[in-house]
């Protein structure tokens, strides 16, 4: 199976179920809505659901519903057992807190997750900046309550701020505000240019930002990336072959048993994330604790 796509094509297709109920033809309420054609493009895509004929974009998004976000795009495998106090066995977001915790994501504060509690817009940053490894940075004196930051924050808000995925409001950041449904959506679309979740050949996947590749068995042919490849967890056992491609950022390699690059023209690094956050090398982070994260 051979498929041209093109980074205009996919600049909405991401793997994000914000929790609701079966998908809808369309939302009466997002019809007026500033995010209004995104989620209908990614409703259409059968990507995103709401809770019938709503999909309450202004509503905050649950640490626990940011969990499944990223696992539906990381396609995490490793699950952890959980620690945690607040963390029932059985909801639906559950198994995605655990995989998310696993990949040294979502941390909590080591005895409670907290996944019922609204994500604040500067934890957001933290959990998006962890799951695409986007390079930390240390400037957010473009924000006028930059000193509102937190420090465990602040490395991520610069990274992705400095990458154009996140922004302020009238020069402010608001990092302790919660962040809506369809921010979240936004941030993810900002970062992600392309998701590719099934077998296949691919021909010109050409984007200014971010791919992931998150299943097995996929080829990746005679394209140019201007951010990063990811070829997450979702990939499995799997094997990715990358044919005549530019990565002008970095190949992070989560998944897949095989790894094929011929002609491969990559001007990043080449990164193995095998370890969690917390015990990588401290040029990666700020942090030094994982009772310090979210």
């Amino acid at each position: 199976m051979k498929k041209k796509i093109l980074s205009s094509a996919l600049a909405g297709v991401l793997a994000c179920s914000l929790s609701g109920s079966a998908l809808a033809a369309g939302f009466t309420d997002t019809k007026v809505h500033w995010a209004a054609s995104q989620i209908s493009r990614w409703n259409g895509l059968g990507i995103i659901s709401g809770y019938g004929e709503m999909f309450h974009p202004n509503a905050a998004i649950t640490r626990g519903d940011m969990a499944v976000v990223l696992d539906r795009i990381m396609g995490y495998q490793a699950k952890a057992v959980n620690p945690f106090s607040d963390l029932p066995e059985n909801a639906y977001y559950t198994s995605a807190v655990l995989g998310a915790n696993a990949a040294g994501v979502l941390a909590g504060d080591g005895v409670t997750v907290r996944p019922n509690a609204p994500v604040t817009r500067q934890e957001a940053c933290v959990l998006l900046g962890r799951a695409l490894d986007v390079p930390t940075a240390n400037d957010v004196s473009g924000f006028r309550d930059a000193a509102e930051i937190a420090a465990w924050a602040r490395p991520y808000v610069a990274g992705l701020a400095s990458r154009g995925i996140v922004g302020g409001s009238d020069g402010k950041f608001n990092p302790g505000a919660p962040i809506s449904r369809a921010e979240a959506v936004t941030i993810l679309n900002n970062g992600i240019a392309a998701l590719i979740q099934k077998e296949g050949e691919y021909d010109h996947v050409d984007t200014m930002e971010t791919v992931v590749i998150r299943a097995a068995d996929v080829q990746l042919k005679r394209s140019t990336v201007y951010r990063d490849v990811i070829i997450s967890e979702g990939a499995g056992s799997g094997e990715v072959t990358l044919h005549n491609v530019t990565i002008v950022g970095n190949l992070i390699v989560r998944g897949g048993s095989k790894i094929t690059l011929n002609n491969v023209e990559l001007y990043g690094k080449r990164r193995l994330k095998t370890e969690p956050w917390w015990k990588r090398p401290a040029s990666r982070t700020t942090m030094t604790a994982p009772s310090l994260c979210p």
